[in-house]
């Protein structure tokens, strides 16, 4: 058996480590081309923070609405202890993000315009390919079987990608009018002379 830091063997010590190295990975690809477009590294590195964090704080998010989904659509009523245990990673979560949200607002939006335009259109990418996949499962479970076995996973699934895909379109939508995107610095019209 192997060893875990956490009770009920929900976390093993390798899978805690081979986790943090994936992150400190991520974060040096997601600032390198930060890095190249901004001559203020320690800014870059706190926007590829915070944003980091807000992306973890969307996951607890994204977790405790599919745990929540998936009991509604089966209408399986759990005891009160999970439902506080749902809601304390909702509230969780939402705290994460609305404190690092407020965090990478203060910074120099130069910094930050890598990291804010990778957060978004990866986030849209995410959602999409969620929505794609449950689609999928569900559409290949009906024309194999004629009807979907199980279909609350996959179901819940695809109504958190929709979400996904349609909040982070609106968001990519505004930042790009509002200048505070990589994209919309691309985008920007020349002016003539």
């Amino acid at each position: 058996m192997t060893e875990t830091l956490f009770p009920l063997g929900i976390v093993e010590t390798v899978s805690l480590f081979k986790v943090l190295l994936a992150i400190t990975a991520l974060l040096a690809l997601i600032m390198i081309p930060a890095l190249i477009s901004s001559n203020k590294p320690l800014q870059v590195g706190q926007a590829a923070y915070y944003y980091l964090m807000k992306a973890f704080g969307l996951s607890l998010i994204g977790l405790s609405l599919f745990t929540i989904l998936l009991h509604l659509l089966t209408g399986s009523l759990f005891p009160i202890e999970p439902h506080f245990g749902v809601l304390l990673t909702f509230a969780v979560g939402a705290l994460i993000v609305l404190t690092f949200h407020k965090l990478a607002m203060m910074l120099d939006p130069a910094a930050s315009l890598v990291i804010k335009t990778i957060f978004l259109f990866g986030f849209q990418t995410l959602g999409f390919i969620m929505m794609t996949f449950s689609g999928l499962c569900i559409g290949v479970h009906l024309l194999r079987y004629r009807y979907v076995i199980d279909w609350e996973v996959p179901v819940s699934i695809l109504i958190i990608g929709i979400l996904t895909t349609l909040v982070f379109s609106q968001l990519t939508t505004a930042a790009v009018a509002s200048k505070h995107t990589f994209i919309a610095t691309i985008l920007k019209p020349k002016r003539k002379k």
